[in-house]
């Protein structure tokens, strides 16, 4: 209540807003940099997640069984539809990280993909 009061949650806002556009920045660029053009992305202008999309027919829950043994997580397309779709789609989430672990995240991701 005091921080409202002060009015220090706009200083706040604004803080996170910044480091949330940078770390958004790092990661679609490094989606970019490690890997293959297959793999798409609409550059977000807001949220916290990026929703990346794979060739057709790749599964990412089996690729997500591959991918945590080597410190990669992600959330596999299919847990966000109601059809069992989405299946060859991933959400990366690019609140929680720096900037460094972004990118080592998507090498690791790039060393799992067929």
């Amino acid at each position: 209540h005091s921080a409202l009061d002060l009015g220090l949650q706009d200083a706040h806002l604004s803080f996170l807003k910044n480091t949330y556009r940078h770390r958004s920045a790092v990661l679609s660029n490094a989606l970019q940099e490690f890997l293959p053009p297959a793999a798409t992305f609409i550059e977000p202008q807001g949220g916290f997640f990026i929703w990346l999309t794979l060739p057709a027919g790749m599964d990412t829950g089996k690729l997500r069984q591959i991918s945590h043994p080597k410190n990669v997580n992600f959330q596999p397309g299919i847990n966000f539809s109601s059809r069992q779709g989405l299946q060859n789609c991933m959400r990366l989430c690019f609140v929680y990280y720096d900037s460094q672990d972004l990118r080592e995240g998507v090498r690791r991701l790039a060393g799992v993909l067929p």
